[in-house]
């Protein structure tokens, strides 16, 4: 029999086929593999739409929290009264506002910088408020960088250092004491809490100040 015929037979003829497929697919795969080209304009527009979303979400969480703080205040008249005596701070004082004079003589006298410096107390606005055996008084100082944070209770130990030696002669008893800084509330004294730490205060503690005008319902707190 041929060789060359037995050659053939013994060849197994779907060996040849796949490696056939094989070659013919290459090209194909090498065009497959190639990365695809980044569509940079389409992220730049997904970009610009994702910081419409953030803007209109901040701006609908300033509306809704505008909204809470006015219900709030519409809720507790005491709130409302406190940030209309806040708003009456002053630099003038009249001859007939006993609380606020002494108040001022008292800063102007005592608060002295841990190195012998004064402080310029020219622009320090004054606030008083008797209600019966209690007494509000509210100071509004903008500038204190000078003054280290721990070191600004010194304002409110001033004022009750000072008042201590008139109070058995004004029938005072109780003490509500506030220091408003440039954007915030620093220090707040109560009878029934405090918050003393000079940089962020919590001015509801002075509410119970006002419970009496809210029993009177009031709509108003003249001066």
């Amino acid at each position: 029999m041929n060789e060359d015929f037995l050659d053939d037979v013994g060849k197994d003829p779907r060996r040849f086929n796949r490696n056939s497929n094989n070659n013919s697919n290459a090209p194909q795969r090498r065009h497959e593999e190639q990365p695809p080209q980044k569509n940079t304009k389409k992220k730049w527009y997904v970009g610009c739409g994702c910081l419409s979303i953030i803007a209109i979400a901040l701006a609908a969480f300033v509306y809704w929290a505008a909204s809470a703080k006015e219900a709030e205040e519409a809720k507790d008249l005491r709130l409302k009264y406190l940030n209309q005596d806040i708003a009456r701070l002053s630099t003038a004082i009249s001859e007939d506002d006993v609380y606020s004079k002494l108040a001022k003589m008292c800063i102007d006298s005592t608060i002295r910088l841990e190195d012998g410096g004064d402080i310029d107390k020219s622009g320090i606005k004054y606030f008083s408020r008797r209600n019966n055996e209690k007494l509000l008084i509210i100071l509004k100082v903008k500038n204190l960088k000078k003054v280290d944070a721990s070191s600004r209770r010194a304002y409110v130990d001033a004022l009750l250092d000072c008042f201590s030696y008139v109070e058995d002669e004004m029938g005072i008893e109780k003490y509500y004491i506030s220091v408003e800084g440039f954007w915030n509330t620093l220090l707040v004294k109560t009878p029934q809490a405090s918050d003393l730490g000079g940089k962020f205060a919590n001015k509801k503690l002075l509410l119970p100040f006002y419970n009496e005008y809210v029993k009177d319902s009031l709509p108003d707190l003249g001066d």
